[in-house]
């Protein structure tokens, strides 16, 4: 069985640096590398509508992307996208307004 911790969902995060680096990799690899720093930007899926939807964005497409099960045996550090969304990929358009 395999699972992620998905903590303080509810929790709105502005802005806060995460640093990391390809947990696959061999160490001597990865000593050679810089880590990423990434912005993080975590909303509740209401919240983020809400944001896409109140100035008039209309949504097209919604998904959640994830690896497929072959994908995830050959690869397995993306196994977690087969247990929870790590992603989220949203189209919207904002309607032309017709003026009178």
């Amino acid at each position: 069985m395999r699972a992620v911790e998905i903590a303080a969902y509810f929790d709105n995060i502005d802005g806060q640096i995460e640093t990391w680096c390809f947990s696959t990799l061999a160490a001597e690899e990865a000593q050679m590398l810089t880590p990423f720093r990434v912005p993080r930007f975590h909303r509740t899926l209401t919240q983020w509508v809400e944001i896409m939807c109140t100035p008039g964005f209309v949504i097209q497409k919604f998904g959640e992307p994830s690896a497929s099960p072959e994908a995830a045996a050959a690869y397995p550090g993306l196994a977690d996208t087969r247990v929870a969304g790590l992603f989220l990929h949203v189209r919207c358009v904002k309607p032309k307004q017709i003026v009178l």
